[in-house]
């Protein structure tokens, strides 16, 4: 992921990901996507489809964002916070 997004983003002044949701939601995916943007320098943000898995398009059982159903944080919402860190 983070050699295509590099590739994208050399084809414009800025780019973003934007309405991220990962299905299974891992805390790995999360960090590597966070950290793939943070190593372009011309990458000017991340953006979550929504705020808790119940928001997804891909449905709540695929586990997909950083806050369950009940709006507890994930793994995933730690593998975010630790690519920001």
């Amino acid at each position: 992921y983070p050699a295509a997004l590099k590739l994208l983003c050399e084809s414009a002044s800025e780019c973003a990901m934007t309405e991220l949701d990962i299905k299974g939601g891992a805390a790995a995916d999360y960090k590597t996507a966070v950290t793939a943007c943070l190593d372009v320098e011309n990458c000017v943000g991340v953006t979550v489809w929504g705020v808790s898995d119940t928001d997804s398009w891909i449905g709540a059982a695929a586990t997909p964002l950083l806050f369950d159903g009940s709006f507890q944080a994930k793994e995933s919402y730690n593998g975010l916070c630790s690519a920001l860190a």
